[in-house]
């Protein structure tokens, strides 16, 4: 945000006098002993930005920054924040929405759940699926489990995944378009290994050179061509799906309200992690989540081949995530697992060890024994412990605080499917 638009506030220039500019005490106590009660977006934006700001000041002398460690318990920043909030709740929806944000980078779970009730109880109506999953993310990466509000948690999380379900039905359309196929049956909740080969040319040196375009993949001695270079192939569908809708204000029976702002087709990828991923993580009402999960699978499967198997540019830790939660909740589906192989070959050499050693880790429990991906691993693996043994050999020096535990993608998958199933 601009200096132009912090000059819209009142509070402009006292904030940015030499002396409250990088202290947050200062600005707390301007907050507090001001005797305007009303504040503008633009006076609660200056006052947020500026607290997250300093906060976040790594530059800053060791002095100045314990003044900007903000103490969420002191009774300074409660009064302050409470008068920020008594105002935020009175706008509109977008800078509710907006404010929720700061909140999430100032890690202030208290005003998240303060925020959170007053958007559950009379803003629902007015988001977008956009919207829902940027609120639920937020509250899933800090872990907040708010044990006075809980059941209306509950009933949040339930509404966005019936909703979407309801929205999405004819998603595995996108069947149709999925350039790659493996006509092989194999149920998801199979407990029978999956042994998967692959044959190409000679390889070059090296593991970059590995995958070329077109290759030969046996899956439990079924042979299949894979196409790597689909890229530009396949249209965009750009239909809009049609949906009787009920309309409602407030939250009874969840099943009953399906509203027309669930199309999963205007979520880019990004957005599509950040709602897999947060539902797989919270861990609650999983037979629902696994039915959207896997009424996502065509289409995540589309939106992946049509990208020529390269999910993200920027952020190859979002596709692990997205591995992860579908091994989390036991999704063992085949087709998907196959082209999340070709997408782990593509940035291998561009991906963390930890995030390496968890792909490895979730394809032997789930017994999809890919040899060309685990060898590939395997070697990427090695090299980089190899070459960077120091930064492996040393014990923590700085152990963790032992706080309750929460799931982690570095845990153990532990795969066990339904019995009587092949």
């Amino acid at each position: 945000m601009g200096v132009s638009t912090y000059k819209k506030s009142i509070f402009y220039d006292e904030i940015i006098d030499k002396k409250n500019v990088e202290n947050n005490i200062n600005i707390l106590k301007m907050i507090k002993d001001s005797t305007i009660n009303k504040l503008s977006v633009y006076d609660c934006t200056l006052f947020l930005n500026f607290l997250i700001k300093n906060k976040k000041n790594k530059e800053l002398k060791p002095e100045v920054k314990n003044v900007n460690k903000i103490k969420l318990a002191s009774a300074l920043y409660k009064e302050s924040i409470a008068k920020i909030l008594k105002n935020i709740i009175s706008m509109e929806t977008k800078y509710i929405l907006y404010f929720f944000n700061k909140f999430s980078d100032l890690r202030d779970i208290n005003s998240l759940e303060y925020l959170f009730v007053n958007i559950y109880n009379s803003h629902l109506h007015k988001l977008s699926l956009y919207h829902f999953v940027e609120i639920f993310y937020n509250l899933v990466i800090l872990n907040c489990t708010f044990q006075k509000n809980k059941e209306k948690l509950n009933k949040f999380m339930e509404y966005i995944v019936l909703n979407t379900i309801n929205e999405n039905k004819n998603i595995k359309n996108y069947e149709k378009k999925i350039k790659n196929k493996i006509n092989l049956q194999i149920q998801w909740d199979s407990k029978k290994p999956i042994h998967i080969k692959s044959f190409s040319k000679k390889p070059k040196e090296g593991i970059t050179n590995r995958i070329l375009k077109n290759k030969c993949i046996s899956v439990n001695g079924y042979n299949y061509i894979i196409d790597e270079n689909t890229k530009g192939r396949q249209k965009r569908d750009k239909e809009q799906q049609s949906i009787v809708t009920q309309n409602s204000n407030k939250i009874n029976n969840m099943s009953d309200i399906i509203q027309p702002q669930f199309n999963i087709s205007s979520l880019s990828n990004v957005m599509i992690y950040k709602l897999i991923y947060s539902l797989a993580k919270i861990n609650m009402n999983t037979n629902s989540v696994k039915e959207l999960f896997l009424l996502l699978i065509p289409y995540l499967r589309y939106r992946i081949q049509n990208k020529n198997y390269i999910y993200s540019r920027d952020r190859n830790d979002m596709l692990i995530k997205i591995i992860w939660s579908y091994a989390f909740l036991h999704i063992r589906d085949i087709h998907l697992f196959v082209d999340f192989s070709i997408c782990i070959q593509r940035i291998i050499v561009d991906t963390k060890l930890e995030y390496l050693k968890i792909v490895k880790s979730i394809y032997e429990n789930l017994l999809i024994f890919d040899e060309l991906l685990l060898d590939m691993l395997d070697d990427r693996i090695n090299e980089i412990e190899k070459n960077s043994p120091e930064e492996f050999s040393h014990p923590r020096k700085k152990q963790f605080k032992k706080k309750k535990k929460k799931i982690e993608i570095t845990d153990d998958i532990k795969f066990k499917p339904k019995k009587g199933r092949k």
